[in-house]
């Protein structure tokens, strides 16, 4: 399971660092690969009662996130993936071995 963390916590880094130097292309590209692995977490989280609020926040810092890509509001992207979503995953990860 160390492995899906590191690769997917990887891909949100790529994701933000391609949204602060200005490569939007990219940035949009590597998010929609990220949906692939975010998918398997949020399907893992869903199937267990106990994990539900991780769920809901992760859910909420990426309905957010996905209304910054729509307005293509990079800079707050680059944001939410850094101080929001990539310590919820990452708390997600430890406080339920996933």
């Amino acid at each position: 399971m160390a492995e899906k963390k590191l690769s997917v916590i990887n891909m949100l880094e790529n994701v933000s660092c391609s949204a602060r130097i200005g490569d939007y292309a990219e940035t949009a590209l590597s998010f929609n690969h990220c949906t692939i692995e975010l998918n398997k977490i949020i399907q893992t989280l869903i199937s267990d009662q106990q994990k539900q609020n991780h769920l809901k926040k992760i859910t909420y810092s990426l309905q957010t996130l996905l209304l910054m890509l729509k307005n293509e509001d990079w800079v707050a992207i680059a944001d939410i993936i850094d101080y929001e979503l990539i310590p919820l995953l990452d708390n997600a990860f430890k406080s339920n071995n996933i």
